[in-house]
């Protein structure tokens, strides 16, 4: 499935969507996301189509500066050093890119992880003469949704995947159909229910519910769910 993904320029300036592929000859971007838009699976994806070097940047440590400059790495997950000593941990990430003179490099982190511009300009002292790009991963478009939808759906017949997010929208949750990782939630919780809830009520409950799940290990080491349903409620 082809993705795209759009150039923060600055604060308040964005390019035109671009396909991820194309961004092969840019020496060193970073990728930032919503929790389960898929950066994991585009930076893997584009690491075997590069033939790049995926790692986790927990790992970073562990790895050989000869691995590091035979090819372009795919550092995913930097927001993921939150909770575990980040500031050092993402001081040892510029540190093992800047010694081991590497000039291509991706980076994956969470939306609302990534300082801007101050991480921008941390890392745009690696690259030296040229700055980091900052790329957006974009949402699923209604045909990658449909497509995604096709398969979770191929095994019933009660409905099809237009007929499933027109049912999505009527109940207001079309947000989570540009989401892989809530779309499939979503899915799976209704294949499960075998019907839609009744009502809009109880709709929004098994998708709150949906929502509250945590993917990320290493996130969810750190943050604590039980109490998140009943502080939004609050707010």
């Amino acid at each position: 499935m082809q993705r795209t993904c759009t150039e923060i320029l600055d604060s308040h300036h964005r390019g035109e969507p671009t396909p991820v592929d194309s961004l092969a000859d840019v020496n060193a971007w970073v990728l930032l996301g919503d929790p389960g838009l898929g950066k994991t699976t585009v930076f893997k994806h584009l690491s075997a189509v590069e033939n790049g070097h995926f790692i986790n940047a927990r790992s970073i440590d562990v790895l050989s500066t000869a691995d590091a400059q035979r090819t372009t790495l795919f550092i995913d997950g930097l927001d993921e050093t939150r909770g575990v000593g980040s500031s050092s941990l993402k001081a040892s990430i510029r540190k093992k890119l800047f010694d081991d003179k590497i000039q291509r490099f991706r980076l994956s982190c969470r939306a609302a992880d990534w300082d801007f511009p101050n991480n921008k300009d941390d890392f745009s002292v690696i690259t030296r003469d040229t700055p980091i790009r900052v790329f957006a991963l974009d949402p699923l478009s209604e045909e990658q949704a449909k497509k995604i939808l096709s398969k979770l759906l191929q095994k019933q017949s009660q409905w099809n995947s237009q007929d499933f997010m027109q049912q999505a929208r009527v109940r207001g949750l079309h947000s989570l159909l540009k989401n892989p990782q809530t779309l499939i939630m979503l899915a799976t919780a209704v294949l499960g229910e075998k019907k839609w809830p009744d009502g809009k009520r109880d709709t929004y409950e098994l998708a709150c519910k949906q929502l509250l799940r945590e993917h990320s290990v290493a996130h969810s080491a750190t943050r604590y769910q039980a109490s998140w349903l009943d502080e939004a409620g609050q707010l």
